[in-house]
């Protein structure tokens, strides 16, 4: 995630990325979210699912996964284009904004499809 919002701002302040290109830029990144959500989705569901003996909880860490990363993928291309359309520095603030809210919403969509699948 960071390494995205990493090569955004390079490609922000070389003027390599703009709004001609911006939307390539998103669909190439959630493409890669997408493939590591999936793959490392599909890993921890299995792992945990074996682990504690229960598939719906391995179910409900992968799709938890699946969707934080692609998140991440998401935002990681997006917070710096916005943050630098409001003439802040992106290098500086992109980091913590995406960090928080990968982690704010990671734990709700683990929380939230526990509390539905598994209570």
């Amino acid at each position: 995630m960071m390494q995205t919002v990493t090569v955004t701002v390079r490609a922000l302040a070389t003027r390599e990325l703009g709004l001609a290109n911006m939307w390539r830029a998103i669909n190439k990144e959630v493409g890669v979210g997408i493939l590591n959500g999936i793959f490392f989705g599909l890993l921890i569901a299995v792992v945990a699912g074996f682990w504690e003996s229960s598939p719906m909880l391995g179910a409900v860490l992968g799709i938890a996964l699946i969707c934080n990363m692609l998140w991440a993928a998401f935002a990681g291309v997006l917070l710096p284009i916005i943050i630098d359309k409001l003439d802040m520095d992106p290098a500086i603030s992109a980091g913590p904004f995406l960090t928080t809210t990968t982690d704010v919403l990671g734990y709700a969509i683990f929380l939230g499809l526990a509390s539905f699948f598994l209570l």
